[in-house]
């Protein structure tokens, strides 16, 4: 399991207690400027940024390993089904047992009595979708349309037992996949594992080099020996490093990969 990056997580810390603020000023009258000089404001904000940061960090957890094990482009019907279940409904569920358990436990309120299903259940169910559907397009955004100016980095840390290696990229044959560990392979054979799950390598690296052949591998142009075409349409790539262990590409990215090789 891949969790968020560090950075991910900083940046969640300030959109839990702007969504905390949305939530505790549903259904109130006041003023942001009265709402400051309430005590029991700060207690809700504190709470509530609490629970939203659970659905947040969780949300983004979710969208991180759907898009490292079913692709958006690859599986789309598939996807959807699991990021609906495990990115939308889950999360209602976490987010109605916290609040349950905020307003009889902490509050002492029946939640019944409250205005939750009036105001704040329905639209956390909205908020939970659009939080679904912003990381959605934002990851094929950065997939699918590269900033054609964008620099990418010459050298790569890898890890080979206990050493931890610089690699330049222009040594590096292909990323893959192997169980719950991705590996790096270079031109001379030598492995490394990489810290990176293959959804972040594929925006470190040059979309002109490196090509992504299915769900489990990079490969750099270089490393393409030939391939071969079955009557779906589906092609078998040999690579030149490693010929005797062939890599399928879908029928479905085998123009775009028969475009990319002819470049």
């Amino acid at each position: 399991m891949h969790s968020p990056s560090v950075k991910q997580v900083v940046v969640l810390l300030p959109a839990a207690v702007g969504l905390a603020h949305f939530f505790v000023s549903l259904g109130h009258p006041e003023t942001f400027t009265d709402l400051i000089t309430q005590p029991w404001y700060y207690v809700d904000l504190a709470f509530v940024s609490v629970i939203s940061f659970i659905i947040l960090f969780y949300c983004l957890l979710v969208h991180t390993n759907l898009d490292n094990k079913l692709p958006l482009r690859d599986v789309p019907a598939k996807r959807l089904l699991w990021q609906a279940g495990f990115g939308v409904f889950i999360p209602v569920f976490i987010s109605f047992l916290l609040t349950f358990a905020y307003m009889s436990f902490i509050l002492d309120q029946d939640i019944r009595t409250t205005s939750f299903f009036v105001y704040e259940f329905p639209i956390s169910i909205v908020v939970i979708v659009m939080i679904n559907l912003v990381l959605i397009v934002f990851s094929l955004w950065v997939v699918e349309n590269p900033i054609k100016s964008q620099s990418f980095p010459s050298t790569l840390l890898a890890s080979q037992g206990n050493r931890t290696v610089p690699l330049s990229i222009r040594t590096i044959a292909t990323f893959s996949k192997e169980g719950d560990h991705y590996l790096i392979t270079t031109f001379d054979l030598q492995q490394y594992i990489s810290s990176y799950h293959l959804e972040e390598l594929e925006v470190m690296v040059s979309p002109n080099d490196f090509f992504r052949a299915n769900r489990q591998m990079l490969v750099h142009r270089a490393a393409c020996g030939h391939f071969t075409t079955d009557r779906s349409g589906k092609l078998t790539l040999h690579l030149s490093i490693k010929p005797d262990e062939p890599i399928s590409i879908s029928q479905k990215r085998a123009a775009e990969f028969r475009s990319w090789l002819a470049q």
